[in-house]
């Protein structure tokens, strides 16, 4: 295991539960810091160009078609000095999701569901004023996770429930297409940028008939040129800095949330590598920069898996339940400044 992904780093969680962002060493895993921050963080987002950190806040409380009030922040947090140091307000847009960096043209996307007046879409927020310059339309009433290609060219967003992924032109500002699925949540991109790769379907969906699958969408062309079946759903998915695929199982009991499963793929044949014991509905994967630590959060056990992706096997078991709070969602690894 490399020093970079094991000892100098930071691995920071929102725990949706505790509204806090907790710190955690790389190497030991102890707990560095505890941030509190408003209601239910949700994903994490790294400015490495600024060395900040990016988080949306979805609702006041519940989750998406089962929430009190929806909310419209993202926090921008200082991870070496522990504090939050501004806050983005999204109004009248709100509950954004996912977050993705242009770090060239210091942009931030952010996805927001629909409002009143018009479809869900991307929000654009210049890095450098901390404030929305622009809006992307997606055609779809609840955009989720979303993926850029490396050169932030093109965008791939899952919209939950509706039948199809967004595909949409980032420079122009233009939803240019649709790529059929049945309903869709996480989505990685490979490092190369040649395949998105999108669970389906959505999570809530109640019918058994529906394969349970990751579509791998070729980006030069926008269709889907594998699916790689699952025994059960998916949700989170995620593409390493070496092209290995990870992707999520959640499993659900006659009492509710079992133990899931973490799939590891190969990037050339597609064909599965290891399946390795998880907590109870893993929600979000990532990984370290290079590419040899995973990263699992499973939101209904409190907890985050740390895996080996070369020895594909367990490294350690994070509890946040004293170290932040409960629910555990979006995760970034941060390199040491």
């Amino acid at each position: 295991m490399t020093t970079s992904s094991r000892g100098d780093g930071i691995l920071a969680v929102a725990n949706q539960g505790g509204h806090t962002v907790a710190f955690f060493e790389t190497g030991g895993y102890r707990c560095r810091t505890v941030v509190d921050v408003p209601a239910e963080p949700h994903e994490l987002c790294f400015d490495h160009t600024r060395r900040l950190l990016y988080c949306s806040h979805t609702y006041r409380s519940g989750y998406y078609n089962n929430y009190t009030e929806r909310a419209h922040e993202i926090s921008v947090i200082d991870p070496d000095g522990g504090q939050v140091v501004d806050i983005i307000d999204l109004a009248p847009e709100f509950a954004p999701h996912g977050l993705a960096l242009d770090a060239g043209r210091e942009l931030l996307y952010a996805s927001v569901e629909a409002n009143d007046t018009t479809q869900g879409g991307l929000v654009v927020i210049d890095t450098g004023t901390r404030r929305p310059v622009d809006r992307i339309t997606t055609g779809a009433h609840g955009p989720h996770w979303f993926g850029t290609t490396p050169d932030a060219d093109k965008a791939y967003v899952a919209n939950m429930e509706a039948p199809f992924v967004s595909v949409v032109d980032l420079p122009s500002r233009e939803w240019v297409g649709k790529v059929e699925v049945t309903g869709s949540a996480g989505v990685g991109m490979a490092p190369d940028g040649r395949y998105a790769y999108v669970a389906t379907p959505h999570p809530h969906t109640r019918s058994a008939e529906l394969e349970k699958a990751i579509q791998v969408i070729e980006t030069a062309t926008d269709r889907i040129v594998r699916t790689i079946p699952m025994q059960h759903k998916v949700v989170g998915v995620h593409a390493t800095a070496t092209g290995m695929i990870l992707a999520t199982e959640v499993r659900f009991g006659e009492h509710g949330p079992a133990d899931g499963w973490l799939n590891v793929f190969s990037p050339r044949t597609f064909e599965s590598l290891a399946r390795i014991g998880i907590g109870k509905q893993a929600l979000s994967v990532t990984s370290s920069p290079d590419g040899t630590v995973g990263y699992v959060s499973s939101l209904a056990s409190n907890v985050v898996d740390v895996v080996d992706l070369i020895a594909l096997a367990p490294i350690a078991r994070i509890s946040t339940q004293h170290h932040g709070g409960d629910g555990p969602h979006g995760m970034v690894h941060i390199p040491a400044g």
